[in-house]
């Protein structure tokens, strides 16, 4: 079971309420009535859901739990579930997530108007003297008052016309959406959809400012923490793309509502979309055949910009919202890594320059003084977003961010997430404590660790490190989890020199190194450069962006132009595919190996 936002993971048998899941977990979840179900407090979403029983469809109404809300204390596990648990009073909010900002956005937008907007309608109700159809009516206002080119509308939104609307929304020519109420913010929506998480950005369309943020783990995650597995189950049979479309989609919900509540409007405000991912995320979430993607040379079925109807791609949004695809580059960087580009304006910068974007997929740009642009994407697995690690977990509070050992005692001091009591181990808190564990000489230099100080056998029998002790339980360094880490920063590094080799380029003539994600808004380069996951290069040049993918999804949501520059881009990015590069398997091998 995966509980969010705090990503963490705990296995329980069969029958075990989500409620005792929640507690072995070390989460705090509101039970007033000590899980009897008849409170109602320790109410949780549940994805996929299951059946409610009598207590639940008692206390909770048939709209919440037809959006999967269940009690926790009455609800128990029979599957891998997702749950999400709402931060509980009195407890900190979450990080915030560090976001590029934005160039400013002129007064009506870069292009004279928003891409859409909502005008306010001053409508008369039809009479006998003059019954024109409701639409003629609402489209005479429109040109009379508004002075708009407008020409039809959209049926779903004729479909859902209130009696007498006071606000309409326009997009270009068309009318996609009707309000009974004036004075609308119009919303738009940027969508980072990850391998392992899915962030929803709603923003002003009027001048791009941020509203609200939200982010959830990706449900796909139920079938494979990484794309090859979910290609693999989507490979299996038509139910296995459905399934994998379905658990994206329910993800953006999820994380669509959050956002919502939090900037105080409804789904039906916002206006436009854009979204991001990378190429496999691009086909299952459009339900495109991913055939191609399974076997050399690798190509994706469409590779140029997509503009459907939003509720085509099973998004809560106003009935003729469009959402923004912008292409992907390669079979495996996708229109996630394209946004980073454009919303750093790597082309333009001068000199070499590295965009690393580290995740499940690791993607890596090399801009270089001549003006090439090489890509290649790294298989890194999952292990610096929590999974794959016995104690792992993503950046939320009571995660360990910071590690450093004493040689001679072998003992760690922790830092963690808004100083709360250790729960788990980010991304960067294993890279860290490898690290350390390799300067005190506690692992050898293949990762092997060795018995000193703070070095004990676990339950199977193997060594590993004890990192925190409490009576909520110990977390542990496993050897595994060394193992991940060293595949993981191996493939990272194997990708780096193949670029710079390819192009002629030296570690050290690199102008800058810029490091996206929400693992490249912790890490600290110099733990990365010790592992020897990073170039040694000085620490000054390096810079942590943040989720720039989010931001560039943002970039390409209120900026119409930037499409067409999007779209550029992606025509001149040379792709590297690392598997069949003939020094790849050497260069893997030598970077596994710590320094």
């Amino acid at each position: 079971m995966t509980f969010e936002p705090a990503g963490r993971r705990v296995n329980c048998p069969p029958g075990t309420t989500i409620l005792d899941a929640a507690r072995s977990a070390g989460l705090r979840l509101v039970s007033a009535c000590g899980g009897q179900g008849t409170c109602g407090k320790c109410r949780v979403l549940v994805l996929p859901p299951g059946p409610a029983g009598p207590d639940e469809q008692a206390l909770l109404d048939a709209g919440d739990l037809g959006r999967g809300y269940r009690l926790a204390c009455r609800a128990s596990v029979d599957r891998d579930l997702m749950v999400w648990v709402s931060r509980q009073e009195g407890e900190p909010p979450p990080p915030a997530e560090d976001s590029l900002p934005l160039p400013a956005v002129p007064p009506g937008g870069l292009d004279g108007v928003p891409v859409a907007a909502w005008h306010d309608l001053s409508l008369k109700p039809p009479d006998r003297l003059e019954p024109l159809a409701d639409a003629t009516r609402i489209l005479n206002c429109l040109r009379e008052d508004h002075g708009l080119d407008v020409e039809g509308l959209d049926p779903a939104a004729a479909r859902v016309l209130p009696p007498l609307p006071r606000a309409a929304a326009v997009r270009g020519r068309e009318v996609i959406a009707f309000s009974p109420r004036p004075g609308r913010i119009p919303a738009g929506m940027a969508v980072d959809l990850g391998t392992t998480r899915i962030a929803v950005y709603l923003v002003d369309l009027r001048d791009g400012q941020l509203l609200a943020a939200a982010a959830v783990g990706n449900p796909q995650s139920w079938y494979g923490a990484d794309v090859i597995s979910r290609l693999t189950h989507a490979l299996q049979g038509p139910d296995g793309m459905v399934e994998l479309q379905t658990a994206a989609q329910q993800g953006i919900r999820v994380a669509t509502g959050i956002a919502c509540s939090l900037a105080g409007i409804g789904p039906g405000d916002i206006l436009e979309a854009s979204l991001v991912g990378n190429t496999v995320m691009h086909h299952l979430l459009l339900g495109l055949p991913v055939d191609r993607l399974a076997v050399s040379p690798f190509v994706p079925v469409v590779a140029h910009p997509l503009l459907p109807r939003a509720r085509e791609l099973g998004l809560e949004t106003a009935p003729g919202a469009r959402a923004f695809l912008p292409p992907p580059i390669a079979g495996y960087v996708g229109s996630d890594h394209l946004a980073l580009l454009e919303v750093l304006e790597l082309r333009r910068l001068p000199g070499n320059h590295l965009a690393i974007d580290v995740g499940t997929n690791t993607e890596v740009t090399l801009k270089t003084a001549g003006g090439r642009l090489l890509t290649c994407s790294c298989a890194s697995g999952p292990a610096f977003e929590g999974a794959h690690i016995r104690h792992g977990m993503r950046a939320a509070p009571g995660a360990v961010e910071r590690v450093r050992i004493d040689a001679v005692t072998g003992r760690a001091e922790v830092t963690t997430v808004l100083a709360e009591p250790p729960v788990g181990i980010a991304g960067t808190g294993i890279l860290e404590a490898v690290t350390e564990l390799r300067t005190a000489g506690l692992l050898g230099p293949s990762g092997g660790l060795v018995d000193g100080p703070g070095v004990r056998r676990g339950p199977d029998g193997k060594r590993e490190y004890l990192l925190t002790a409490s009576e909520e339980g110990d977390l542990v360094v496993t050897q595994q989890d060394v193992q991940e880490v060293l595949l993981a920063k191996g493939a990272i590094r194997a990708g780096i020199e193949i670029l710079l080799g390819e192009a002629g380029v030296k570690a050290l003539d690199l102008d800058g190194c810029w490091v996206a994600g929400a693992f490249g808004t912790r890490l600290d380069p110099a733990m990365a450069v010790r592992v020897g996951m990073f170039p040694a290069i000085p620490g000054e040049r390096f810079r942590a962006v943040g989720n720039a993918a989010g931001a560039g999804a943002r970039l390409l949501l209120v900026f119409p132009a930037r499409r067409l520059a999007a779209e550029a881009l992606a025509s001149q990015i040379e792709y590297l595919e690392l598997g069949g590069h003939p020094t790849f398997a050497e260069r893997f091998t030598s970077s596994l190996a710590l320094p």
